[in-house]
């Protein structure tokens, strides 16, 4: 097995799926349970190293942490962590040194689907059982499968995972910022102060009670204000970010607002989009772009932005 590992990063880590997959290669340590609900989605995770177990219970807020489902699985997204090194991959290769953040997939024999990326391979077999190899000292790999596995889960609630920054203002009512990456967006959160800070990253779009909301997101940013976890906010606006010498807010031109607004969901799983997927989405680009200022921040690097909010 090991002398079929020295191919490309990412071809190693379809090697390591197929054998595990196939029984070839199985941890020898027994696993330990936990519990919790990550934005609502039930997860056990079966962890194979003490490290992994120990990740899961410095990160998971204890909000979400559970005791058990009991005996009934059948609703719980049940993932088997197990470290690179406890599944066969040699020491010879570096799990992470991929630079590209490319998402790759396949399918092995039994229909079950298999995602690599740089830091992270999970195997999806049936509806609600996966296997996740990743390394717990690098908690991207982990995060990454969140922002990979979570996101078309959270659509089906009429939730949007959204490539974002967020302040929340006097109101009780969030500005998020959004733009490629490079932007500024971590960037332009830095020039408030941390008390005000929802989400630097990643945030959530709630419209699921027929009201827009935005709630911070658990994939892998630091929450500044941990008072601001578990709630959700009102949508005042969106600026998307435009780096320039002098610092002032110009109209979005409506043609360009979808696109920028699409540009800015992740991992929706286009590809498998089904005609009520599509309606609802557009329910949400029509609501965001007809109810909510959309505006373009042109702005340096002084600071000097809150003015212009």
């Amino acid at each position: 097995m090991q002398s079929s590992l020295s191919t490309s990063d990412f071809e190693a880590k379809f090697v390591l799926a197929e054998a595990l997959v196939g029984g070839a290669v199985s941890p020898q340590e027994s696993g330990v349970d936990f519990c919790c609900e990550i934005h609502g989605l039930p997860f056990q995770f079966t962890c194979f190293s003490a490290q992994a177990y120990s990740f899961l219970k410095e990160h998971i807020p204890n909000l979400w942490k559970m005791i058990s489902f009991g005996n009934d699985l059948s609703s719980v997204y049940r993932v088997n962590w197990y470290e690179p090194g406890q599944v066969g991959y040699p020491e010879s290769l570096v799990w992470d040194s991929q630079e590209s953040p490319d998402l790759l997939e396949r399918t092995l024999p039994g229909k079950i689907q298999v995602v690599a990326q740089r830091d992270f391979v999970a195997m999806i077999k049936g509806s609600s059982e996966i296997d996740l190899v990743t390394d717990p000292q690098q908690p991207d790999g982990f995060f990454n499968f969140l922002r990979w596995f979570i996101p078309p889960k959270l659509f089906v609630q009429n939730k949007v995972l959204f490539h974002s920054s967020g302040i929340v203002g006097e109101q009780n009512d969030v500005t998020l910022f959004i733009g490629p990456s490079g932007a500024g967006k971590t960037t332009i959160s830095t020039f408030f102060s941390e008390a005000k800070r929802l989400g630097d990253d990643m945030n959530i779009l709630d419209f699921s009670d027929g009201d827009l909301r935005v709630q911070p997101s658990f994939m892998g940013q630091k929450f500044f204000n941990p008072s601001f976890f578990g709630q959700s906010f009102r949508l005042r606006n969106i600026y998307w970010l435009s780096q320039s010498k002098n610092t002032f807010v110009s109209d979005m031109e409506e043609e360009n607002r979808r696109p920028r607004l699409l540009s800015s969901f992740s991992n929706l799983a286009w590809d498998n989009f089904n005609d009520q997927d599509e309606s609802r989405l557009f329910t949400l680009l029509n609501y965001l772009t007809k109810n909510i200022e959309f505006k373009v921040m042109h702005f340096n690097l002084t600071g000097d932005v809150q003015n212009e909010i």
